[in-house]
């Protein structure tokens, strides 16, 4: 007979006052022990969790969440150990973590991340693509997601020597290889042109339908792209040996000159508005400035100062991205002081506060219809409304740093990447600030209303009612 093998695993909760340890050679038992006095203050036989599983503690310390071995998702309250809610978890689980806030808890299986909200048993987000993969250094440089306007079920993302393109819902991905030291990349919001800048400073194209990247030109030292609404222009900034903007005939490869000259510090980010004509600018010096662009007499396109002695001063370090909103009057920037700022560009001056993260800010986007900003840090992905200028809801953490955010064009899906390369999407449930849009969102996903049992575990102490209307109770109402 083989041998049966004594299997240990512990972890203390967050204030560090107990000691959870799982243990055991065929069943598991599930302790907790007071750090203080070494008692132990409760146990519980648990013969469908391994050892070696996952197990995670909500900030608070209050709460267990573990996994067990045939996908069943368990919650415990700390420290009695007493069952607080069984879910199926859906996947073949090898990771699990809470938000800061105890309200959703993030579980990954193989290729699949799904996140919970605590309080309802029904997913939120999952992930697109299989196997995560590494990265080479420099690896916030070299990942970027977008989701195309003209087409709202397209996503294109590039990490890591592969440019990916997804048309939902299948969820297989055409792939195509590009270098893997990549400087930069930029989408065009029509999603018709991607651009890749390599380490070799090589620019490369590459168009829906393409096998393979077409090769464009040589570039100087360069730290950013954006293309604008068609993928015709594209401007680049400088990096640390130049500083310049320049303007580009992205179909053509021409330099539409002088480039302009923003400071010498590197220009980290540019961005085009929707109309095509202003150009954004912001990088390690800390300012943003606004261009104009404008055709001259001859026929060519210049970048123009649009108020030349009234940069955008806030931030207190560098700016790492700038991008416009729908209507092309106001710009959202996010900067490594944690910050994001919101402008008036006819005005030149900041509108309100600035919105804060505990983080870096590496990438912000407005929503299609402008009343909500995305942000992604090195603490996951936060929301804030523009009206108020507030957070929606807490930050969503994630396990590997995010990269990129985008919203696809009727604004019902957001999509994003992280360090690794993985794309996830999310469900507006979690971003809408309507909550009948809540409501009907949650509904159809549902296809019924909450049981009875259901309604007492999650809502205790408040009466029964039907919460979608128009299904009919589920069954197993006794309770």
């Amino acid at each position: 007979m083989p041998k049966e093998v004594f299997q240990f695993q512990s972890s203390f909760t967050p204030d560090s006052e107990t000691l959870i340890t799982l243990s055991g050679s065929g069943e598991s038992d599930l302790a907790a022990w007071s750090t203080k006095t070494g008692r132990r203050l409760a146990h519980s036989k648990q013969p469908d969790i391994s050892v070696v599983g996952e197990f995670d503690f909500d900030r608070s310390g209050t709460r267990l969440a573990a996994v067990t071995d045939d996908a069943l998702l368990k919650l415990f309250d700390l420290p009695s150990l007493k069952p607080s809610a069984v879910q199926p978890a859906g996947i073949k689980v090898d990771g699990a973590e809470f938000s800061p806030d105890g309200h959703q808890l993030a579980i990954k299986g193989r290729g699949v991340v799904v996140i919970w909200n605590i309080a309802h048993p029904l997913p939120l987000s999952t992930s697109l693509h299989n196997e995560p993969f590494s990265i080479g250094f420099d690896k916030d440089l070299a990942a970027t997601v977008s989701m195309s306007g003209a087409h709202p079920t397209r996503i294109v993302s590039v990490a890591v020597g592969r440019l990916r393109a997804w048309n939902l819902p299948k969820r297989t991905p055409t792939e195509i290889p590009v270098p893997k030291y990549i400087e930069t990349v930029a989408v065009s919001p029509d999603g018709r042109t991607t651009a890749i800048l390599d380490y070799d400073r090589r620019l490369s194209l590459w168009h829906p339908g393409d096998e393979r990247l077409l090769p464009g030109w040589q570039m100087d030292d360069v730290s950013s792209l954006a293309l604008n609404a068609d993928g015709s222009l594209l401007a680049s900034g400088g990096g640390v040996t130049d500083g310049r903007i320049r303007l580009w005939d992205a179909r053509h490869g021409t330099e539409w000159k002088p480039s302009m000259r923003r400071d010498k510090a590197v220009v980290w980010t540019v961005a085009f508005n929707p109309q095509s004509t202003l150009l954004a600018s912001a990088g390690f010096g800390g300012d943003i400035s606004v261009w104009k662009v404008v055709r001259g007499g001859d026929g060519n396109k210049y970048l123009r100062p649009l108020n030349p002695d009234r940069p955008f001063t806030g931030h207190t370090g560098a700016v790492l991205s700038v991008t416009f909103d729908p209507t092309g009057t106001r710009i959202a920037s996010g900067g490594d002081d944690g910050s994001v700022r919101l402008w008036d560009v006819t005005a030149g001056a900041a509108i309100g506060e600035p919105m804060s993260m505990s983080s870096a800010v590496r990438e912000v986007t407005f929503s299609p219809d402008g009343r909500t900003i995305a942000a992604v840090g090195d603490d996951g992905l936060q929301l804030f409304d523009v009206t108020t200028q507030r957070p929606l809801g807490p930050t969503v953490t994630t396990r590997a740093r995010l990269a990129g955010v985008a919203f696809n064009a009727d604004g019902q899906r957001l999509v994003t990447i992280n360090s690794h390369g993985r794309v996830d999407t999310w469900d507006p449930v979690l971003w809408s600030t309507v909550a009948t849009e809540v409501t009907e969102r949650l509904c159809s996903i549902a296809s019924r209303n909450l049981t009875r049992s259901e309604w007492h575990q999650y809502l205790p102490g408040k009466p029964y009612r039907q919460t979608c209307p128009r299904w009919s109770t589920a069954p197993h109402t006794a309770g």
